[in-house]
């Protein structure tokens, strides 16, 4: 939970870092509209969260620990189906997965269905698939433990504003 939080982020990366009681998971949640705040606002490019249209408005990406996937479809419709609600035709959905996976290294990987991944590998598809869009606000849970320190430049290194979480809020 936040109480009397107000803090302006400027353009760079971030990293929250408390306690399981401090709260920043709850700001990512509240960022992914995955919550709702009751008091006060939250504003992004002087727009109230409220109001924000993430299709639109401003392109935010979420990176969970434990990230959910179509288990019976393969790694390619993972990565483009979320272009699909950004109103992307399916051939260019599938050439921006497929230009990703291979950027990434994972061309080969393209027809294998999520359920036959591992977790380590099911974290850095939920990377991948992320990273197949260009980005304002990338709001990332705790999964430092597992990944490198390149591979989490790659995934900054466009988008304009990163927030972090090292524990539950």
């Amino acid at each position: 939970t936040l109480f009397d939080f107000s803090y302006k982020f400027d353009a760079g990366n971030y990293c929250l870092l408390g306690d399981n009681i401090s709260g920043p998971l709850t700001l990512i949640r509240l960022l992914a509209k995955l919550d709702t705040y009751y008091k006060g606002d939250i504003l992004i490019n002087d727009i109230s969260l409220k109001k924000v249209n993430y299709k639109k408005d401003f392109s935010v990406g979420y990176i969970s620990a434990t990230p959910r996937f179509f288990e019976s479809k393969t790694v390619l419709e993972n990565v483009a189906y979320p272009l699909k609600s950004r109103g992307i035709k399916k051939q260019e959905r599938l050439n921006i997965a497929l230009v990703t996976l291979s950027n990434w290294g994972w061309r080969d990987k393209a027809n294998l269905k999520v359920k036959d991944l591992s977790p380590s590998d099911k974290l850095m598809l939920g990377i991948i698939r992320v990273s197949a869009r260009k980005l304002d606000l990338l709001l990332c849970e705790n999964i430092f433990d597992k990944i490198s320190p390149a591979v989490l430049d790659k995934i900054t290194a466009t988008t304009k504003i990163v927030v972090t979480s090292d524990g539950v809020g």
